[in-house]
């Protein structure tokens, strides 16, 4: 006899399971939903980057843009006064203002000096007399100017060496006797170097070394000063 069939097993499924299966629907879901978003992200971002504008306001100009710089701000020069000592002060706005001077009267020099020097060069005498009696005035104006440029040079390095001396603490003090010069002196010449006394000194020994020649015409005025302090001529 064959045996009896076994029953056929019951498939069925519980409230869990069913809550299972639903949960894992929605994380494939929402796996699904982030994928497209991220795609529509990717594809969408190059035309709205193309499409946003910056919206700019403009104001109105101020001074400084005008200008090109702050007239509020402080200056190098207004800085660097701040490291003058209060005593050297007044000097130093005097020794700045004359330096601003010599160099716009020497840039003014050297720029008709080479004017000249250029048309010689090339031929032109136009601006020069044409009469025979006039050529030495030529010949001692162009040679004015030179001295001048010459000069000015000269007078601008006292000028910067007495900035330097302000800077370094030893402005005002005569380099011969080591002692202070008048206010009076420094006012009228505010890169002196010697007081009134031993500057007629240092002067005085200048002339005579021009005078005598030999080893006095290479001292320096100095070195004469003081050699002449004890000199039997005097």
């Amino acid at each position: 006899m064959r045996g009896r069939p076994k029953a056929a097993r019951r498939s069925t499924f519980t409230l869990d399971d069913v809550r299972e299966i639903a949960k894992r629907n929605e994380k494939d879901a929402s796996k699904i939903k982030k994928k497209a978003v991220s795609l529509e992200a990717i594809s969408t971002k190059p035309v709205l980057d193309e499409i946003k504008q910056e919206n700019r306001v403009l104001g109105a100009a101020s001074l400084a843009d005008i200008l090109g710089y702050d007239p509020g701000s402080k200056t190098p020069r207004e800085d660097e006064e701040k490291k003058v000592p209060k005593k050297h002060l007044r000097y130093y706005r005097l020794l700045i203002q004359l330096r601003e001077h010599v160099n716009s009267e020497l840039s003014l020099h050297t720029e008709d000096t080479l004017k000249r020097s250029s048309k010689e060069d090339s031929g032109d005498l136009s601006a020069y007399s044409q009469h025979v009696a006039d050529a030495g005035t030529d010949t001692f104006d162009r040679d004015f100017a030179l001295s001048l440029v010459s000069n000015e040079q000269e007078a601008l390095h006292e000028v910067e060496e007495a900035i330097n001396r302000i800077r370094t603490g030893t402005y005002g003090i005569c380099e011969l006797t080591g002692r202070p010069i008048s206010k009076e002196r420094l006012l009228a010449v505010p890169f002196a170097r010697y007081s009134v006394e031993s500057q007629a000194q240092v002067e005085k020994t200048t002339r005579r070394n021009v005078q005598r020649g030999g080893i006095f015409a290479d001292a320096t005025a100095e070195d004469g000063a003081q050699f002449a302090q004890s000199d039997p001529d005097d």
